[in-house]
């Protein structure tokens, strides 16, 4: 209560004092119109200041600045706070007025339990309490609403005085600081005169002296220097300014978007203005630039003074020094007085860095205030309304525009401009004959060059993209003579001698014509029958020649129409009227329509053949999209129409540079895919040539008898090397749309209020890492989602783009090269998990005992899971067993093919995948046939006659393996007579081989040949025998003489056998 009638108080002494202050405010503003003038004694020719008196002047002058401008910002926050006050000041009048009738409306009945009235009291104290606060809350914002009217005038007065106080202080300090110069000036200089007029006494010469060749440098710095003090002060002037303004336009914004009916117009048309007048952001960064060479060459000039100072030094001392200060070094007087200057000129240098450094600092504040200014009004401005609606009966305005276009005062100027700027911008005419005159004189052999690059596009090489860019960029200088064309008479038109503005709204529409057909005359060449888009990026006919109609009629009629608008745009031609400009809009933008019109149809356009294969795709599916696409350019001359010219411009630029996007990504995603393409080949030659290489090695023995072919085939390279790229060029496609979504983004976020609307969705809060609240909206998830799905195309492809590109230039084997794609396949995941919480606002801070309680409510109900994920990442970094190496495992024998996060596959002889869990490799036993050597041992078990000579079948094995080029030397073979079987003597060949795969080809020639050597020597191979004696026959049989002798002698059946051994059974 006590400081509601303490604020009333306040209120009522600035109501009663409203008036007096007005009066004193009107007498300052009358006082400021006298312009500032130094002091009598800064003045006096005779007696000047020193320059230290000068120097606190001028900080006093500074400083005074900076307080008027704190002063100017204080009242322009009070006015905008009042502003924003006075809305809301109604609403809570109304408010107070309605709780101090009901606080007064109010009543305390009986209470029970209070036959004293003790509590009656206190709630009836109580209650008058809250109804004098109440009434005071009242009286208080009475009284803040009539100090507000009272001061409606004195406020904008008191503005008007700071912001002319604002002015005095930076004339005043622009006034010492010219003095300040002026003063430096002379003493240098007259401290230079007396330095020459000493040496001359002294007999020596002043030129040949270090310090004087820095002399003249030394002047201008300190000149330039004034002038640089004055552009921090201008600089800062306009930051300020445009400071103002952005708060301003914000607050103007904010308040007509807070209401229901949205921006005003006339709001509109002042943004408008005020962008027009905004500094340019290129110059700007041009200015920046130019700050930072002097600050280079600056800090030269130090260095140079520095090398002085040590060379003086050491003359001084004695030693030898490079450089001499003159033919005889200076002594006493002029020693210390060249010191002296040098020191002082040591420290004008700095301040002068000093000076450019704050400089380059204003510049980049103006800059950055400058962009977020043209920021905030390009993005509220484009939908309002910034013309009136078109109408038949402002056509005959319009055509008055076009006469003054065509009319002599405009046209002759303009030849008379363009023939006399030839002589005097040569620069412009070599530019013109290097980009225009020579390509089109030396067409014909470009066009030769080209096609031979076209033609030899077919022929695979080692550097696939060479071709692709040469011809590319020939196609771009086969473009470049008609753009050059316009772009240099523009340049040599506006260039004209009195700065006419005709000229220059001519030059520039030459010049705009110039950038808009660029692109449409490049893609033209591109597209010509056998040329850069059919030979090297596999373009159809069917494709390019609807495409080059459309880019041939966009030319011939986007020049004429693109100079008369922009000729029409300007105000000095069309004095103020845009009626002929928003109809020639509307004429293009209808002629871009039917282009489209003819080269999306889904029938006879681009698209027309891939839909007739396609007949089931989404593009013949969404036909009816394509004609919908076509009349876009229809929805911008709408707008036009409708007085939206401002965005209907803006849109259309967009969609020009929207053009040059798309052209970027065709290039890169066919340059892509051509490498990818031509890289496979490569690879897949190379591997088929090693192929045969090692067939004619393997496949041949000493005699030339065939044998197994290598168990590696081309058709397996081709299988691998068509996932490897089928992988890249899912990945690079991932990419490249990626590219095209933020591209988009980037282009149409700041003109369509669907993308900006986004923002303006909040979901939730979360705290920053500086510990402000920052809030996630709809906008940062839309970010999320590319994050992720790149993230899920990457660590499903990113193993054939790192083996293509990395790992294949490497000497690694193939199993170290898996486990390292596997490897980076799991932190892509990580890495993608961990933006993708960024974008959303998760902090690990945040989420950590959600995370904890997830991992052990997972770690129970998944631990088989868990236990093969884990066992998966020992298996890829202790490589127990690898990607190719031949395992047994239980009953199965094959070669590992792949390690996934929870299973491993391997592939037995038979081609079955058998897929192990991880866990089971880690905790069971296993066999790895190749794990550290590749060497392997092949017993082979021969069974000869007992007529045999042992010694000789041993010899002859021997050889063989000697004589064998598989088998190694080093462990030696060994050849063992076992022992004795039924029918066979047991010898076993126990010899050792390079690699696993050489185990069938090498049974199979060791087993031919021991059978052929065998043979020459004589030696007989065992079979199993078996002998039957029959010792008695039955009476019923009838046995001639031949069965008589039978029973004198036994019979012996010989039946060959392989599988059991050799018996004798004796039948009775």
């Amino acid at each position: 209560l006590q400081t509601e009638r303490d604020r009333k108080a306040a209120l009522d002494a600035a109501i009663d004092s409203a008036t007096q202050r007005l009066t004193a405010t009107q007498a300052e503003i009358a006082a400021q119109a006298k312009p500032p003038q130094l002091p009598d004694d800064a003045t006096d020719l005779f007696d000047p200041l020193p320059l230290e008196t000068l120097r606190k002047r001028r900080s006093d002058a500074e400083a005074s600045l900076n307080a008027a401008r704190q002063n100017r910002q204080s009242l322009e926050d009070i006015q905008r706070e009042r502003i924003s006050r006075s809305a809301n000041l109604t609403n809570l009048i109304a408010e107070a007025r309605t709780a101090a009738a009901q606080a007064a409306a109010s009543v305390i009945g009986e209470l029970a339990d209070d036959p004293q009235g003790t509590l009656l009291a206190a709630r009836e104290k109580q209650r008058l309490i809250t109804i004098a606060a109440a009434r005071q809350r009242l009286e208080t914002l009475l009284a803040e609403q009539a100090m507000i009217d009272a001061e409606s005038e004195l406020l904008p007065l008191q503005i008007e005085a700071a912001v002319a106080d604002v002015q005095r202080a930076e004339a005043m300090l622009k006034l010492w600081t010219d003095l300040l110069g002026r003063q430096k000036q002379f003493r240098i200089e007259g401290d230079l005169a007396e330095f020459k007029q000493q040496a001359s006494s002294e007999n020596l010469d002043v030129e040949e002296s270090l310090l004087w060749p820095l002399a003249d440098r030394w002047l201008e710095l300190v000149r330039t220097n004034a002038q640089i003090q004055r552009d921090i002060a201008d600089n800062r002037t306009r930051f300020d300014n445009l400071d103002a303004t952005y708060k301003e336009v914000s607050t103007e914004i904010d308040r007509d978007l807070e209401s229901n009916e949205g921006l005003r117009s006339g709001l509109g048309l002042k943004l408008l203005r005020i962008r027009s007048r905004l500094p340019s952001t290129s110059k700007l960064r041009g200015e920046i630039r130019d700050v930072d060479q002097k600050i280079e060459q600056s800090r030269q000039f130090q260095t140079e003074i520095d090398l002085v100072l040590d060379a003086i030094g050491e003359s001084a001392n004695g030693r030898a020094s490079g450089r001499e200060i003159s033919s005889r070094p200076a002594k006493g007087t002029l020693a210390s007085m060249q010191r002296s200057l040098l020191m002082r000129m040591m420290a004008d240098t700095d301040e002068h860095i000093s000076d450019l450094i704050e400089l380059k600092s204003v510049l980049e504040l103006k800059r950055r205030i400058s962009t977020e200014l043209r920021q905030k009004i390009e993005t509220n401005v484009i939908w309002i309304r910034d013309a009136t609606t078109f109408r038949i009966s402002s056509i005959p305005s319009a055509w008055a525009s076009l006469q003054r276009i065509f009319s002599r005062e405009t046209l002759r100027p303009a030849i008379h401009s363009l023939v006399e700027a030839i002589p005097r911008r040569l620069d412009l005419c070599l530019i013109w004959i290097l980009s225009a005159a020579i390509p089109w004189a030396f067409s014909g052999r470009l066009r030769t060059r080209l096609q031979a690059l076209n033609q030899s596009a077919k022929i695979v090489n080692q550097r696939p993209l060479m071709s692709t860019v040469f011809a590319i960029v020939i196609t771009l200088v086969l473009a470049l003579p008609l753009v050059a064309t316009l772009a240099v008479a523009g340049a040599l038109i506006a260039d004209s001698i009195d700065n006419s503005p005709v000229l220059i709204a001519l030059g520039t529409a030459f010049q705009a014509s110039a950038l808009l057909i660029l692109p449409m005359r490049w893609l033209r060449q591109l597209m010509k029958n056998g040329g850069v888009a059919q030979s090297h990026f596999n373009y159809e006919t069917a494709q390019t020649e609807p495409a080059r109609t459309a880019l041939a009629r966009m030319t011939w009629f986007g020049v004429p129409l693109c100079i008369l608008w922009v000729l029409a745009s300007n105000s000095s031609i069309s004095q103020g009227e845009s009626t002929l400009s928003r109809l020639l809009f509307v004429i293009g933008m209808v002629v871009l329509a039917g282009v489209f019109w003819r080269a999306l149809d889904p029938e006879t356009g681009i698209k027309s053949q891939f839909i007739k294969d396609n007949p089931d795709g989404w593009l013949a599916r969404l036909r009816w999209l394509w004609h919908g696409l076509a009349l876009s350019p229809l929805i911008l001359a709408s707008l036009s129409l409708a007085g939206y010219t401002y965005a209907a411009t803006l849109l259309s630029q967009r969609l020009y540079w929207s053009l040059w996007f798309v052209i970027a990504i065709i290039l890169l995603g066919g340059m892509i895919k051509r490498w990818v393409q031509v890289r496979r080949t490569l690879r897949i030659q190379e591997t088929e040539a090693i192929s045969a290489q090692s067939s004619s090695s393997i496949t041949t023995s000493p005699d030339d008898a065939p044998i197994a072919p290598p168990p590696t085939s081309a058709v397996d390279a081709h299988l691998a090397f068509a996932e490897i790229d089928a992988q890249t060029l899912r990945l690079l496609s991932a990419l490249l749309w990626v590219t095209i979504l933020f591209g988009a983004a980037w282009l149409w976020a700041p003109v369509l209020p669907a993308v900006r609307f986004l923002e303006r969705v909040p979901l939730w809060d979360t705290t920053a890492v500086d510990g402000s609240i920052v809030s996630i909206t709809l906008a940062n998830l839309v970010v999320a989602l590319p994050i992720i799905f790149l993230t899920w195309v990457s660590a499903r492809n990113v193993p054939g783009l790192v083996e293509t590109t990395l790992l294949e230039r490497l000497p690694l084997d193939k199993p170290a090269r898996y486990a390292i794609t596997s490897l980076a396949s799991y932190a892509i995941v990580i890495l993608g998990i961990i933006f993708s919480a960024q974008a959303i606002g998760l902090r690990w801070d945040g989420i950590q005992w959600l995370v904890a309680a997830l991992g052990v409510g997972l770690g129970f109900g998944l631990q088989e899971i868990f236990a093969n994920f884990v066992s998966g990442l020992i298996l890829l970094f202790e490589q127990p067993i690898r990607v190719g190496d031949v395992v047994t495992i239980g009953n199965t024998t094959g070669t590992v093919s792949k390690i996934r996060m929870r299973a491993t596959i391997v592939t037995n002889w038979d081609r079955q995948e058998l897929i192990i869990p991880n866990k089971t490799l880690i905790t069971e036993r296993l066999i790895n046939w190749t794990l550290t050597d590749s060497t392997n041992r092949l017993e082979l078990h021969i069974g000869v006659a007992y007529e045999t000579d042992t010694r000789v079948a041993c010899r002859l094995l021997e050889e063989i393996c000697a004589q064998h080029e598989h088998i190694l030397v080093d462990p030696k073979p060994v050849i063992v007579f076992e022992g004795f079987g039924d029918s066979t003597l047991k010898i076993v060949i126990r010899c050792f081989l390079s690699r696993l795969d050489l185990r069938l080809p090498t049974l199979h020639e060791l087993n031919t040949t021991i059978n052929e050597r065998f043979k020459e020597a004589g030696i007989e191979i065992a079979f199993p025998q078996q002998d039957l004696h029959i010792r008695s026959i039955p009476a019923q049989w009838e046995i001639g003489k031949q069965a008589a002798e039978v029973s004198k002698s036994p019979v012996t059946l010989g039946a060959r056998n392989p599988i059991g051994p050799v018996s004798e059974t004796t039948a009775d």
